[in-house]
């Protein structure tokens, strides 16, 4: 998901379309922060969800929270790493973005049918926020993400 916002980002608020061989490179880049740091603060967060009775409930869920917190962080070092390489890229003719959907998907664990519809409203409403010439655009790495379609 994190790819896709990535490309989203760069080619809405950045101008810079990337090509196949860059969405390759991006993923690649941002893969070993997300499955060294990022996944298992996720895995970790979510088996405290519902721990063993015999744990205090209070404390673990405090331990909980702080691993939340730590789990959002990650996802915004893994945003600020790929805002770092986009920028550092010059502008150059790349795919439009429903082209780049095929390759973003496989960065994500949800259905195609439900990626395409977030894809196409996040396109559509970045569109439209940066058409709004008073819009100020945000860094990438303080964007909001949403994990409405994972679990826990």
């Amino acid at each position: 998901m994190i790819a896709l916002i990535a490309v989203l980002y760069a080619d809405v608020v950045l101008h810079r379309r990337c090509d196949a061989h860059e969405i390759v490179r991006l993923q690649a880049l941002m893969g070993r922060w997300r499955n060294e740091t990022v996944l298992p603060l996720r895995r970790l967060r979510r088996a405290l969800k519902h721990p063993p009775q015999e744990f205090p409930a209070e404390e673990t869920e405090a331990l909980r929270g702080m691993i939340k917190k730590a789990e959002l962080r990650a996802e915004q070092v893994q945003m600020a790493l790929a805002e770092q390489w986009l920028s550092a890229r010059p502008p150059h003719a790349g795919m439009e973005l429903d082209q780049a959907l095929p390759l973003l998907q496989s960065d994500t664990p949800v259905r195609n049918e439900e990626i395409a519809g977030m894809f196409a409203l996040t396109v559509a409403e970045a569109r439209a926020t940066a058409a709004d010439s008073s819009a100020v655009p945000a860094p990438l790495a303080s964007l909001h993400i949403s994990h409405k379609t994972t679990a826990g």
